[in-house]
């Protein structure tokens, strides 16, 4: 009797042990002890195919294929490891005795509020949840399935561990598009390092595997091992009650930049609490330009308050636009001063033309969904409005940053008008002020 190959999907095999042709899969290969059997089928829909990566300690990623839109598809199974094991049946997931009851369904929770928060998002450099539902004791989430490797796997094929860093800048450019919109919806990532960023075929980075269950079971099970990675993880989430938010996901984002451009993981944030003795990036890799290196050393700050605060003031300096002694970056109001260099596409933009330049998103028509088109125009006051819209998202929006314009010929005429209507009113003030000290001087000269 033939079958679809497990291995890839694509070629029918039979059950008799034949290498598919396609992929090289067999019914003799070697399978982790703790997968579901091959095969197997979820909802009555979908099948379970090979194991995607190692399996993890939180979950396990297979291959997967939708017998009903007849395509190929991932599916991500909760399976928590220091809480809960394979029943004897082979397929069912069982909470160990004693308190792993109550966190493993406390995680499964989670995992499910999760699925349902991914599947609210339509961007290019998250992760495309497009089912989730409960079954074998446990939940399941099944993704869109993409051509490519982890983040992590591609640097170790490289000679020397890393990338280029303008290679290496414009893959998180990429990653930042994403946690912004993340943020914007309230939702933190909480885990984000090379084993979950996924680069597709065509180089686009997405990201995948949310912290939320993670936390939720780590939480519960005074587990911090289960909650974060050393290296990654920055100082706030080894605390019980750590205070957390975008500049947690920020710490993340830094450092996995770090490992792409030097080839190391940095210190664990508790190794720098007391004496920070991590190198910059630049003094690793001299090839690593000083304001980039200076740009991810801000972002990997051990206290959240001295932290660059948001994925956009990281993508900023990541792109040069905003420098330490240049300006600053008012979070209520989202203002920026610009105290930044002044390249040939931001001209463009002020000018209300076009570039020849492209951004990152421009420059792979699949990753248009998460980018971002500007409009511009002088508003009455002088000042220049940039409008971006978001296309990336299920319900678009526009948020409108405002960017004070500091050049001198640009103040507007209101500023002059306003400052001659003033003008009279001071001399009058100025010129008593004047007379009255003159009569005060007369008056005791005379006496």
């Amino acid at each position: 009797m033939a079958t679809l190959c497990p291995g890839c999907f694509e070629e029918e095999v039979s059950t008799g042990g034949e290498p598919c042709p396609t992929c090289g899969w067999s019914g003799e290969q070697d399978r982790p002890p703790l997968a579901l059997p091959v095969q197997t089928e979820l909802k009555g829909r979908y099948q379970a195919g090979r194991v995607l990566g190692e399996p993890g300690g939180f979950g396990v990623t297979y291959l997967g294929y939708d017998r009903l839109q007849n395509e190929k598809v991932a599916i991500k199974e909760y399976f928590p490891r220091e809480v809960a094991g394979r029943d004897t049946d082979g397929r069912s997931v069982v909470p160990h005795s004693g308190r792993g009851d109550e966190e493993f369904a406390y995680g499964k929770e989670q995992f499910l509020g999760e699925a349902q928060t991914l599947a609210q998002f339509d961007h290019a450099n998250i992760v495309s949840v497009r089912d989730f539902f409960e079954a074998n004791g446990t939940a399941y989430l099944v993704m869109d399935y993409y051509e490519g490797k982890p983040l992590e796997a591609y640097l170790e094929e490289q000679p020397d561990g890393c990338m280029e860093p303008g290679a290496a800048t414009e893959v998180m450019l990429r990653i930042l598009d994403g946690l912004k919109e993340m943020h914007r919806e309230g939702y933190l990532h909480r885990d984000i390092k090379p084993e979950n960023v996924y680069l597709t075929k065509e180089g686009r980075p997405i990201l995948i595997d949310f912290g939320a269950a993670r936390q939720a079971v780590g939480e519960r099970s005074q587990s911090l091992s289960v909650v974060m990675t050393p290296g990654y993880a920055p100082y706030e989430q080894y605390r019980r009650n750590g205070d957390q938010g975008p500049y947690t996901d920020v710490y993340g984002a830094g450092a996995t930049l770090y490992r792409m451009m030097t080839g190391e993981k940095p210190l664990p944030a508790t190794d720098r609490v007391v004496e920070d003795t991590l190198q910059s990036p630049r003094e690793v890799n001299p090839e690593v330009p000083e304001g980039l290196s200076r740009a991810v050393m801000g972002a990997l700050a051990v206290g959240n308050k001295e932290r660059l605060a948001t994925a956009e003031r990281l993508q900023v300096r990541l792109q040069g636009r905003e420098e330490e002694s240049g300006g600053t970056f008012q979070k209520e109001s989202g203002q920026r001063d610009t105290g930044q260099r002044d390249t040939g596409q931001q001209k463009s933009r002020r000018e209300g033309g076009q570039s020849s330049e492209k951004t990152p998103s421009e420059s792979d028509g699949k990753s248009n969904v998460g980018g971002s088109s500007f409009r511009v125009r002088k508003r009455d006051d002088g000042r220049t409005e940039f409008s971006e819209s978001k296309s990336g998202r299920l319900n678009n929006k526009s948020e409108n940053v405002n960017i004070k314009n500091t050049r001198p010929n640009l103040a507007g005429k209101n500023a002059r008008s306003n400052s001659q209507k003033e003008f009279p009113v001071k001399k009058v003030i100025k010129y008593s002020s004047i007379l009255v000290i003159i009569v005060i001087i007369l008056n005791w000269y005379l006496s």
